[in-house]
């Protein structure tokens, strides 16, 4: 697994250590259960970040839910309603554990993906395969 920043491929085998070592300790703590749904959708975003191919709500629906294809493509909250539990358990877990190695994994809204976003700076770091040509985004504007 490699990782990619907006502004081009970092130095290679650093940060994807430490997003592996970020996903390795949220594994670890317990936050998402020894087994169960939240887990199996945590590790199921995480392969498919790795490869570059974030899964559309009716494929979470199937794949992590075992829903029936009719009931995957009916307007069923289930993707949506574990993905929002899954992001206020992240959100927790670095509330008490902080982020010592200046990044955290995040799922940003509207997506169905994990990112390490760096917590030093607006940069966002993702899980892939690919390297990406995105142009960096503008400073913030100053009030």
């Amino acid at each position: 697994m490699s990782v990619t920043t907006p502004d081009g491929p970092p130095e290679p085998g650093a940060a994807a250590a430490s997003l592996d070592a970020e996903i390795a300790r949220i594994r670890a703590s317990g936050i998402l259960g020894a087994q169960g749904r939240l887990r199996e959708l945590f590790d199921f975003l995480v392969q498919r970040s790795a490869e570059n191919a974030p899964p559309k709500e009716a494929e979470i629906a199937l794949q992590v839910f075992g829903k029936a294809d009719n009931d995957a493509s009916r307007d069923d909250p289930v993707a949506r309603v574990y993905i929002h539990r899954l992001r206020k358990r992240l959100d927790d877990f670095y509330l008490r554990n902080g982020a010592p190695d200046g990044l955290r994994l995040d799922i940003p809204r509207g997506e169905y993906r994990i990112v390490g976003a760096d917590t030093g700076a607006a940069s966002e770091v993702r899980v892939s395969e690919a390297t990406t040509d995105a142009p960096a985004l503008p400073p913030p504007l100053a009030a």
